[in-house]
């Protein structure tokens, strides 16, 4: 599931997932970013995947990654808000490979407002109710090792 707001004034998008996430649905997401009259490629943007589970394999992010790395889709900053050690390391291997665009990993609220120079608290979901420990644990169907 996904929820997205573009904030024309703020010159800011931001995509709030939870639940099981695959990488058609960021795909899906960053699609219906595109298409909105209120995009702007020079927004800056973040991807909140605090209460997410991905669910996709490393093959299926690589290929993401090859696609974002020849797409035009975004000139601005942008963040990737992650909670554990694996979406981290996840994300640090994919932003890292995204020199055109500027894509920073963050944990916490605070340094990826610092980074925006805006707060971004107010305009970010808060935690589904059921938010507990089984949500923590990531579907990985194969290792981050080949990436």
């Amino acid at each position: 599931m996904h929820k997205i707001d573009i904030y024309p004034e703020q010159s800011l998008v931001v995509s709030v997932f939870s639940g099981s996430v695959t990488i058609e649905e960021i795909k899906m997401a960053n699609m219906k970013i595109a298409r909105n009259s209120n995009f702007d490629k020079r927004f800056d943007g973040i991807s909140d995947f605090r209460f997410a589970q991905a669910n996709f394999t490393d093959n299926e992010l690589r290929e993401f990654r090859n696609s974002a790395l020849k797409s035009d889709f975004t000139k601005g900053r942008w963040c990737l808000l992650v909670s554990t050690p694996l979406e981290t390391a996840m994300s640090m291997i994919f932003a890292n490979k995204i020199v055109k665009q500027s894509v920073r990993v963050f944990s916490t609220v605070n340094a990826a407002s610092e980074y925006l120079g805006q707060d971004l608290a107010p305009l970010l979901s808060k935690p589904p109710s059921s938010t507990n420990s089984s949500l923590k644990s990531r579907i990985w169907r194969s290792t981050i090792s080949s990436i």
